[in-house]
């Protein structure tokens, strides 16, 4: 498997808008679980370096979510900007 990261659309998105992006829900290349990506760009003195990125899986911040609606008896979710619910109970 080759993968070049700058030719992954986040890595474009962040390059070309200079600041955070998050992309997702979408299977994971490797493994067909669903995650989010948010990746943001490096600089150092103001010359562009490269992308940084992270891939959040779905799964576990579910299970984290219940963890935490549990333990503090309050409501826990995600939702993404136009307001439909990720995860959460």
């Amino acid at each position: 498997l080759r993968f070049d990261p700058r030719l992954r659309p986040w890595y474009k998105h962040a390059k070309a808008n200079g600041r955070s992006i998050w992309i997702g829900i979408y299977p994971f290349y490797a493994t067909k679980d669903q995650v989010i990506t948010i990746a943001f760009p490096i600089y150092s003195h103001n010359r562009f370096m490269g992308v940084a990125a992270a891939d959040l899986n779905i799964s576990s911040m579910r299970a984290a979510i219940n963890h935490f609606s549990k333990d503090t008896g309050g409501i826990v979710f995600i939702s993404n900007q136009s307001g439909q619910m990720i995860s959460g109970e």
